[in-house]
């Protein structure tokens, strides 16, 4: 696929997002950094350690357990919220933009309930890879651009 100057390309997971724009052209794309973001989210177990509550049934012996709190999970999802907030607040001052999403599966899912209005008109794809955690802008950089290249459009 081939993305046009001016395209904006959100990378994120879990816990970390980046927000690159296409400065180059359509057949050399070159990516400039407009935001970076890394959540401090620890595993549930570093973040609570509490028993599941318990509840006895009021007729008969039976008791059941409630399920505990995955805080990491929580963590993400106001993540992934935070993320298309950003998303949607660059997108407004890019009246002419379209939109790439690279996300890692899970993430992409809790993204998607979360587009603004402008996001989700100005949508050109989503690919579902994890991408954010690169360790170099300049790897990064590269591994995007060829995740974006060898994305076949449905």
């Amino acid at each position: 696929m081939i993305i046009k100057s001016g395209t904006l390309v959100l990378v994120a997971d879990g816990r970390k997002m980046l927000l690159l724009q296409n400065v180059g052209s359509a057949t050399s794309p070159a990516l400039a950094t407009l935001a970076e973001e890394e959540a401090d989210n620890p595993s549930t177990h570093e973040q609570g350690s509490d028993r599941p509550g318990r509840t006895q049934s009021r007729v008969g012996p039976r008791r059941s357990s409630y399920a505990d709190t995955d805080w990491q999970a929580q963590g993400e999802e106001l993540f992934a919220r935070h993320t298309a907030d950003v998303l949607e607040s660059v997108v407004e001052q890019e009246p002419d933009a379209e939109i790439v999403v690279i996300a890692a599966p899970q993430t992409l899912g809790k993204l998607r309930g979360q587009y603004g209005g402008q996001t989700a008109r100005r949508l050109k794809c989503e690919i579902a890879k994890d991408l954010a955690g690169q360790s170099s802008a300049a790897l990064a950089s590269a591994a995007i651009i060829e995740a974006i290249e060898a994305h076949e459009p449905a």
